[in-house]
């Protein structure tokens, strides 16, 4: 449904992504009643043709009449209204399928999706092509569509609330990450995540390039029966026809042409997971043909992931982003000991895997904050010093207090941020604040 003009739409959310589609959809023409049961949603500028509808149960919203809905990643398999708005046979799309729709024939795609690391490659992919970046990434499609040329590489961030409800969604080439226990109470099950991750390569035709973590835990599994293009990348060993460190250089041999590119530079771009999301970023490239590939040199990672900074005589390190274990992981492998490391937030119920075994061996101490802060103790052997924080501002304050000369102090939460802030970006944030106020008392006494 290209031809929008006097189309009866429903969006479900007032949030990023329904703000974007209802003021794409009113430019095309369309009568838009965007529901959202929180009324706090609306504040802010909401365009004003729009009619708002709050307040009311999910199962007591009027569907009949409309022509399409378009849902936000707010809105669950689970909620009543998808099944009202089946019942009409009234379709069902999301907002970047929506901007699918209106993008120009010659526009090239490359996909990022995985469980960790989108984010961080798609800007990369994005600095590699000079591509414009959109998606998950917090700049939703459609208000990106007017800065892809027609013949332009669009990167787009892809998550798995994203994937089902965009069946245009059949990238040039797509990215595979990683793939871990995630968003459970959203899918319903892991194995719901995985299959919605699946659905876009199982959109992708014989011409496109499907990129893969070969170390991934039953990789195999998830490419068979694939029709694309399978291209391999790997930080663990050579991989034949594919993408794989060799010493300082990262190798790329796809299509029978081989490339090197220099590992990038630890101080700016640490940790093993960013070189493999580096890999996955270049064999896009290769898989879209392009051929000037500027270095890394000038690219920055995004905030809240690793993110170094000095308090007086103390480092910090916010890794804010890291809203489940495997990311934990990842930072306690790529971070100097000794650090303080603190963990917590809203719980994600799910194994820590090698966490307490790592930290065990590599952290001065453990903080354990929030919500989640008496189930995480559990898991932590007792030669560990492990203390336990009401809230973040408390475990910085700890921290600050507890941290001997040339420790650092590591925000790696591994859990949500729900529980005391709006997101994992308000959180890094706070945690910087605090860094500053507890380190600045704490010089005051040693005065």
């Amino acid at each position: 449904m290209k031809d929008l003009k006097g189309k009866k739409v429903l969006v479900l959310g007032a949030a990023r992504s329904g703000r974007a589609a209802a003021g794409f959809l009113l430019k095309k023409g369309a009568e838009v009643t965007v529901y959202d049961r929180e009324a706090e949603s609306f504040r802010g500028g909401f365009p004003g043709e729009a009619v708002m509808l709050s307040g009311t149960a999910p199962e007591d919203v009027q569907t009949e009449g409309f022509d399409m809905a378009v849902a936000s990643p707010g809105f669950p398999p689970s909620n009543p209204l998808f099944g009202k708005l089946a019942a009409l046979d009234i379709p069902v799309i999301s907002e970047l399928e929506l901007g699918l729709r209106f993008l120009g024939k010659g526009v090239r795609i490359a996909a990022v999706t995985g469980t960790n690391g989108k984010t961080t490659t798609a800007l990369m992919l994005g600095h590699l092509t000079g591509g414009t970046v959109a998606g998950n990434i917090g700049k939703p499609l459609t208000r990106m569509i007017d800065e892809v040329p027609d013949t332009g590489i669009l990167v787009l961030e892809v998550s798995s609330f994203q994937i089902p409800l965009s069946p245009s969604l059949s990238p040039d080439a797509g990215i595979l990450l990683n793939l871990f226990p995630e968003h459970t109470e959203w899918h319903g099950s892991f194995k719901e995540y995985w299959k919605a991750k699946r659905k876009m390569f199982e959109r992708m035709s014989p011409g496109s390039t499907g990129i893969f973590n070969a170390d991934m835990e039953k990789v195999g599994d998830f490419v068979s029966g694939l029709e694309c293009g399978k291209v391999f990348f790997s930080s663990e060993r050579r991989v034949p026809g594919g993408v794989y460190a060799d010493g300082n250089d990262i190798v790329v041999d796809i299509s029978g042409r081989e490339r090197r590119f220099k590992r990038p530079d630890p101080r700016n771009i640490p940790g093993t997971h960013n070189t493999e999301n580096l890999m996955g970023a270049l064999a896009a490239c290769a898989a879209l043909g392009v051929e000037e590939i500027p270095g890394m040199d000038g690219f920055r990672l995004p905030p809240h992931r690793l993110e170094r900074f000095r308090e007086g005589s103390l480092e910090f390190i916010n890794d804010s982003k890291a809203t489940n274990p495997e990311s934990v992981r990842r930072a306690l492998e790529s971070v100097d000991a000794p650090f303080i490391l603190l963990m917590g937030g809203k719980s994600k119920k799910v194994s820590l895997g090698k966490v307490p075994e790592l930290a065990s061996g590599r952290a001065y101490a453990v903080i354990l904050f929030g919500e989640s802060r008496g189930e995480l103790e559990q898991f932590f052997p007792e030669n560990l010093r492990v203390f336990k924080a009401p809230g973040l501002r408390e475990a910085v304050r700890l921290a600050v207090e507890t941290a001997p000369r040339g420790c650092s102090i590591l925000l790696s939460p591994g859990g949500a941020s729900f529980d005391e802030f709006e997101d994992y970006t308000h959180r890094g944030e706070k945690f910087r604040e605090w860094a500053k106020e507890f380190t600045g008392k704490k010089e005051e006494k040693a005065v």
